[in-house]
């Protein structure tokens, strides 16, 4: 009787698979009806990348060896962002013409910014901050301190500051800004995040404030339209909580949890 190969004999008699040539792409699946495939050959590293809503741009955010970048795929092109790697983009216009991210390298007080792609235009929205949203094309509400300059927030990162909402436009001009009656640091700002809904035109926003027995985790309900904040929910901070709207607003999840415990937790926000 012969002896069956074994595995190392196997693969040693099979095709030598082709060798992969480096290449810098965009390979693209589309699913709508038949599954097509489709190949756009870009001049740029990639990365990890977000799309835009309407699904003609995205952005690479960069690592190690790739620069933040801008694709454009009706124009087949693409094109470098001037800011740190890695990049974290917090939403976009419902038009695609503009989003929003944060620089997200490990020193206090980076920057939160604005971009316009039709003039390639970059604008400060808050300093050490993680939350920012488009509450319309035009419109972003971002969560900061008016008074707090990068400086301060790199050389006093845990100094407290009253919590601020500002609602601005595309230029940074008609701006209001609001306290929403507790505090923050540059160092807690940084890790804030938001969440809105259009359909009862609120945002959710979670951060965390310096107390006396420790950080506690605050997360706000905003009414854009009544310019009126709510607290929703206040305690110890356990991990990272994220939060998500149902479709039509009613109804708001956060999950938070570490490695001993998590909890989904779902609440009717007031209106």
């Amino acid at each position: 009787m012969e002896t069956p190969p074994d595995a190392s004999e196997i693969t040693s008699r099979l095709p030598a698979a082709p060798a992969l040539s480096a290449s810098s792409g965009l390979y693209t699946i589309g699913i709508g009806g038949a599954v097509t495939t489709g190949y756009t050959n870009l001049n740029c590293k990639m990365s990890k990348l977000d799309w835009s809503p309407k699904g003609n741009y995205a952005v690479g955010a960069g690592d190690l060896k790739a620069p933040p970048i801008l694709i454009d795929r009706e124009k087949e092109s693409c094109e470098r962002i001037n800011a740190k790697a890695p990049l974290r983009v917090l939403g976009w216009s419902h038009d695609s013409k503009a989003f929003l991210y944060q620089e997200t390298n490990l020193i206090i007080g980076t920057g939160l910014y604005r971009y316009d792609i039709a003039t390639h235009a970059v604008r400060l929205v808050a300093i050490s901050s993680g939350a920012a949203v488009f509450v319309s094309d035009d419109q972003v509400l971002a969560l900061g301190n008016s008074t707090l300059t990068f400086r301060k927030a790199q050389y006093a990162p845990d100094e407290p500051l009253p919590t601020e909402v500002a609602l601005s436009s595309a230029d940074g001009s008609a701006t209001d800004v609001q306290r929403i009656g507790f505090e923050v640091t540059p160092a807690t700002l940084a890790a804030s995040s938001m969440t809105y809904t259009h359909e009862t035109d609120s945002a959710a926003i979670a951060t965390v404030s310096p107390m006396p027995t420790g950080p506690a985790r605050h997360i706000v309900i905003y009414s854009v339209a009544s310019k009126r904040a709510f607290l929703v929910a206040f305690g110890p901070v356990r991990g990272l909580a994220t939060m998500s709207w149902s479709p039509q607003g009613h109804y708001l999840a956060i999950a938070d949890g570490d490695a001993g415990k998590s909890a989904l937790t779902i609440i009717v926000p007031p209106r």
